[in-house]
């Protein structure tokens, strides 16, 4: 096939089997190859092949007059023959697609109505091809916050689903920016039992207020979602639990620290080593080569303070100024002093998605009036209204010193406090949570 310039290819392996999965420079439906080493050497051999509407096949003798098909060597000589096409029961709108691990393809449509599909992988033939049928397609209607869908990417082990694109919140701004990532990567947790609320929402980089920034491709590996631009090899690479971005890899001296455009849909492909690596590899279009980026990152034992997120708690203070952001501040000079008595107290929101196991709690009571915490509480809560005690404050703690408390409640929370006792005024001078 000298018009679809394949390229993208992707290894996957199934009932002991490997397969080669390739797609042209516009993500267009897939084409699999299969190998045998014993007739074959390594070189790949034609097995199925999809092809939509949009796709020419003009260079092909052998194939249905109109509308969407796919091919499978039924004879196993690795060329197309009558008596081996199908046809959908159906028009069916291939549009971006993945493969996952267990040989499954996901396809979106932004037809009136936008769809994810899933064609199941059926198993082998008798000649060694998967067995993909049209028939055995299920459709879902895809997730509402979704204008257009650019990128799916589907996880079995985790039934974690990955859609990329633009929304009503980050909708598409310069339509001759086609085939990029979108504006959003949005995961969703559960997925095959029927969750459709996002459980983590990426914004990526989108601006063309001078050199115009657009995401091109993206691959998930390991801890990390990578996504690399259109116009540069520059990638950004977020944490896949949090959506905190932890940095940007950049095209470095070896290549004179520049790159040309990356001009693939899936331009991007990032693996995760045994030894804790990352090998990243990156389409370069204007050099004509495939960059290789090596990233090991640092890693942080033990409990980490937990300081992200917002300061939360009770409004106000005794005398104007002695306010709930105190007991954070870093600073045992300064207090909270709550505007009653009771219920006063002080916490944090870690954040939208972000959950921790708080595992240590210190605290620096206000000076010369550390009685006032005896019988304070260190809570969590999953929601911010249903609070679970995780240590209480039983006796006076240490004057002008810090006393330092081990958590043994394993869940995690995204909710953090102190609640004061009744007639403590919420005095404290510091809290510190730990976690992971």
């Amino acid at each position: 096939d000298t018009n679809q310039h394949q390229a993208s290819p992707m290894i996957r392996e199934m009932d002991g089997r490997r397969f080669l999965f390739v797609c042209n420079m516009y993500g267009d439906p897939p084409s699999i190859y299969r190998f045998n080493s014993a007739t074959d050497g390594e070189t790949a051999i034609p097995s199925v092949y999809f092809n939509d509407t949009s796709a020419s096949t003009d260079w092909m003798p052998v194939r249905p007059g109109s509308g969407d098909w796919n091919w499978r060597d039924l004879n196993g000589n690795g060329n197309f023959d009558g008596g081996e096409f199908t046809q959908p029961p159906a028009p069916f709108s291939f549009g971006k697609w993945s493969v996952d691990t267990r040989g499954d393809i996901w396809v979106t449509s932004n037809d009136a109505v936008k769809t994810i599909s899933k064609i199941p992988y059926g198993g082998l033939d008798a000649v060694g091809n998967p067995i993909y049928n049209y028939s055995a397609r299920v459709s879902t209607t895809a997730p509402s916050i979704f204008t257009e869908l650019c990128r799916i990417e589907y996880e079995p082990a985790t039934d974690t689903m990955w859609v990329a694109g633009y929304t009503t919140t980050n909708p598409l701004v310069r339509t001759d920016y086609w085939g990029q990532v979108g504006r959003e990567i949005v995961r969703y947790d559960n997925w095959s039992t029927g969750n459709r609320t996002a459980n983590l929402r990426i914004v990526l980089p989108y601006d063309f207020s001078t050199d115009p920034i657009t995401i091109k491709a993206m691959s998930l590996a390991g801890d990390y979602v990578f996504a690399v631009e259109s116009r540069v090899a520059r990638i950004h690479v977020y944490n896949r639990n949090t959506g905190v971005k932890v940095g940007i890899i950049t095209p470095g001296p070896e290549v004179g620290s520049k790159s040309g455009w990356v001009d693939v849909d899936q331009g991007i492909r990032a693996k995760l080593r045994p030894n804790g690596e990352y090998l990243i590899f990156v389409e370069e279009d204007g050099f004509g080569k495939v960059l290789m980026y090596r990233w090991t990152p640092t890693v942080v034992t033990g409990p980490q303070p937990l300081s992200m997120g917002t300061i939360i708690g009770t409004t106000g203070s005794f005398d104007g100024v002695s306010t709930r952001d105190k007991v954070f501040d870093g600073n045992i000079g300064t207090v909270f002093d709550g505007p009653t008595a009771n219920g006063c107290w002080a916490g944090r929101d870690l954040g939208s998605n972000v959950t921790r196991r708080i595992t240590q709690v210190k605290f620096y009571p206000r000076a010369n009036l550390a009685s006032r915490m005896n019988g304070g509480r260190i809570q969590g809560s999953k929601n911010g209204s249903s609070w679970t005690t995780l240590h209480t404050i039983s006796g006076t703690p240490a004057e002008n010193a810090w006393t330092s408390v081990a958590i043994t409640n394993t869940t995690s929370w995204r909710y953090l406090r102190y609640l004061s006792p009744d007639g403590g005024y919420g005095n404290v001078a510091e809290v510190e949570f730990y976690g992971q």
